[in-house]
Parts: C-alpha cells; structure tokens; sequence
C-alpha cells in the first residue's frame, strides 16, 4: 500500500476515533461513509484487547477436546440480552449457502456456556453487533489458537438465531 492511499484511511481512522471519544460517532449501516473510511477498524476499537483475548480464550475451549464425528460446519449464534449480547458456538453436520437452516443440525453446542458482549463496550444495536461479531470470528480465524480447527470445516458463520446466517469463510470448492 502507498502512502498515498495510507493517508485518507489514516485520516478517517483518527476522526473516526476522535468522534468515538467524544460520542459523536455512530456506526451503523444507514449512515453513507466515504469508500476509504475504516469501517472495519472502527468497529474493532470498540473491542478492548481484554475483550477480545476473553473471546480468543472462549473459541479455544470450546474448540479443544474431540469435535463430533459428522462436524462439517460451525455457527456463531448471537442472542440478545438484557444487559449484553450473547454468543454461542455451535457445530452443525450440514452446510449449505442454499439453505439458511443449516445451523440447526447441531453436532456440538457450547450450551449455556456463552461469551458476553456488553452493551456497556458494544452498543444495544443488534446491527452493529453483527458486524462486530463478525469481525471478531473474521480475527479469529486469522489468529485464533484453535482457528485451524474451523478452517478444517466447510463454513462458518455468524448470525443472530432468529435472522440471516452470514457465511463469514467457506472452504474452497
């Protein structure tokens, strides 16, 4: 990357980050940023690094001890809560772009065993939620202890129970 193209994202990321500190920024998906805006960065700051290694730590032992035979996928659920947003790891023996249902075919399930997203650090937004959950699984893949484990599947996803699955990495074909 040039430091031409550096500079507007490097701009729009301190504004961006500015208008966090201050309250004067929303990020949600009717608002019409700029095309070098950081979106994704901006969401990311809105979790602490202590947030997110919980997270890590969370995937890692959901992940670790034997998958069920017949895994072929995983999906996070997200629900909604009081006080926080929940997320639940769930793997199914479907996996189908085709079919929006495939999450339902649970072979593992972290159960009550949930990870918190407080609305203290994220919002009450169920959108900016997705979007943050999302980026979070997205990172994770890339740099999770046990993110090999989910690469090995046919897809993850994320998506709250009750709305669309967003297929956030597939296997290639």
């Amino acid at each position: 990357m040039s430091a031409k193209s550096i500079a507007p994202r490097l701009a729009a990321l301190t504004l961006a980050a500015a208008q966090c500190f201050v309250g004067s920024a929303s990020a949600c998906k009717t608002r019409v940023y700029p095309e070098n805006f950081p979106l994704k960065e901006l969401t990311l700051m809105r979790i602490t690094p202590k947030l997110q290694a919980a997270f890590y730590s969370w995937v890692d032992k959901a992940l670790t001890g034997p998958i069920p035979k017949g895994t072929v996928a995983f999906h996070f659920n997200l629900y909604e809560g009081k006080r926080s947003f929940h997320i639940q790891l769930i793997g199914s023996e479907q996996f189908s772009r085709d079919d929006p249902d495939w999450p339902c075919h649970e072979t593992l399930t972290t159960g009550e065993d949930i990870f918190e997203l407080p609305h203290s650090v994220v919002g009450t937004a169920w959108e900016d939620c997705l979007e943050l959950a999302k980026a979070a699984v997205v990172e994770y893949l890339g740099a999770g202890g046990k993110a090999s484990v989910l690469r090995a599947s046919k897809g993850v996803g994320v998506g709250f129970v009750d709305g669309d699955v967003e297929v956030v990495w597939e296997a290639s074909a």
